[in-house]
């Protein structure tokens, strides 16, 4: 009997054993639940059981499908999908593209998300951030 591929490691010839009944005698990654375990108690299915539903976790928390181009274009990969690398370095990309901006104008950048250097707070000093801009506001508002 071959356990059906014929391209495995092993034919499983012989009896087999549940891997429920084999003791799993490694170390256990600290984000292991089953840790808290009696050691010797742990089996061999208990630890591929946990291992895959620690694979499925990491895949849905990498999931991409969501992602569109609403504000942001994506590259694509050779399958044709948006994967997590590619939306880092987007990011990436992006930030560095709005830093720049910042220092480039003298600190106030030249993007839709900043202000207007002709803005001003209190005491005359160019409004730069949205907290700035919100404090200013709040001020106008109260001596009116």
């Amino acid at each position: 009997m071959t356990c059906g591929k014929i391209d495995r490691k092993s034919t499983c010839g012989g009896l087999k054993t549940s891997s429920i009944c084999i003791v799993y005698e490694g170390d256990l990654p600290d984000w292991s639940e089953l840790k808290e375990m009696i050691p010797g108690c742990v089996s061999i299915e208990e630890t591929t059981q946990e291992i895959y539903n620690k694979v499925s976790d990491i895949e849905k928390s990498l999931d991409t499908s969501n992602i569109g181009n609403e504000c942001l274009s994506y590259a694509k990969n050779d399958d044709g999908k948006i994967v997590q690398s590619i939306i880092n370095a987007t990011f990436e990309k992006e930030i560095c593209y709005l830093k720049n901006s910042s220092s480039s104008s003298g600190g106030i950048c030249n993007t839709p998300m900043c202000f207007d250097s002709s803005l001003t707070d209190q005491c005359s000093q160019p409004i730069k951030t949205l907290v700035e801009w919100m404090r200013a506001v709040e001020n106008k508002l109260s001596s009116l």
